[in-house]
Formats: structure tokens, sequence, C-alpha cells
């Protein structure tokens, strides 16, 4: 059984570059509809997550546990170290 909810320590992991950030991820169910989305801030609130932005495809994610999944960025605020996220694909958790 999952959870429909996952709050942690995950990387952004974009090849060989890795982004240490705490995730608040969540499902969202509407009829017809599930998908997840969440929160993935960074320790530095400096962090504008360019190269997360800027990357080709989706992003990928890694738990703790090893569980990956990929996501697309929807939100970013310069200088807060926080970007909001919507799950592309299964949830991992």
């Amino acid at each position: 059984m999952t959870n429909s909810t996952y709050q942690g320590s995950t990387h952004i992991v974009l090849g060989d570059f890795e982004i240490a950030v705490m995730a608040e991820l969540h499902m969202e169910v509407s009829p017809g509809l599930a998908g997840w989305r969440g929160i993935l801030e960074a320790d530095d609130p400096n962090e504008d997550f360019n190269e997360v932005i800027r990357a080709e495809g989706n992003p990928t994610f890694r738990l703790a546990d090893g569980r990956t999944g990929e996501f697309v960025p929807t939100n970013t605020s310069v200088g807060t170290g926080v970007l909001r996220i919507t799950g592309s694909g299964p949830k991992p958790f």
C-alpha cells in the first residue's frame, strides 16, 4: 500500500548534478483524474533552480529509499529556495 503524502528529504537529479531539498508531496484526486504535486525546498534560500527549469525533458528526484519520480516545475519565486512542481507519471511515494 502506498501513501497519499510524502514529507522528507530528496534530491533533484539532473545527470551528474544534484540539489538536496526537502519535499512536501501529495496526491490530488478529482473525478476521473489522479495526480500528484508538491513543493521542493532547498537548504539555501538563494537557490533559484535555474538548472532545473532549463533542463530538457522532465527533471527527476530521488527519495531517500531510492524511488524516483519525474516532475514538471510549475512555479518558483527567486530568493525563496522554493520550487512548486506537478508530477509527471506515477507517484513515487
